[in-house]
């Protein structure tokens, strides 16, 4: 019997690199739609789209942020190991290893 799991170590590696950049991308978008000129630019696309189309954009901008945020990251990561490891919570890469099964 194969373990289908990859071990813990990887696994909360691969949960760190993926929340944090989650959480902080989160926290930039939310700051940069409510206290820029995206405010602006939500509030009016609110008032002639109707709400739904300012929820849309929202969720496409945070999704943005965070992309931009996990990319810089990185970024910066090839040029300065310790910048990645403070801008992702983890400067290892996880590993992943093929499972075989019977």
């Amino acid at each position: 019997m194969t373990d289908l799991f990859p071990p813990i170590r990887d696994r909360a590696i691969a949960y760190i690199r993926t929340y944090t950049p989650i959480l902080i991308g989160s926290i930039l978008a939310y700051l940069l739609a409510h206290f820029t000129i995206a405010a602006t630019v939500l509030a009016q696309a609110q008032v002639v789209f109707g709400p739904s189309v300012k929820d849309i954009l929202a969720a496409a901008a945070t999704a943005a942020v965070i992309a931009l945020y996990y990319w810089g990251a990185r970024q910066l990561g090839k040029r300065w190991p310790k910048a990645e490891k403070w801008l992702l919570g983890s400067s290892a890469v996880p590993t992943y290893t093929a499972q075989h099964t019977a």
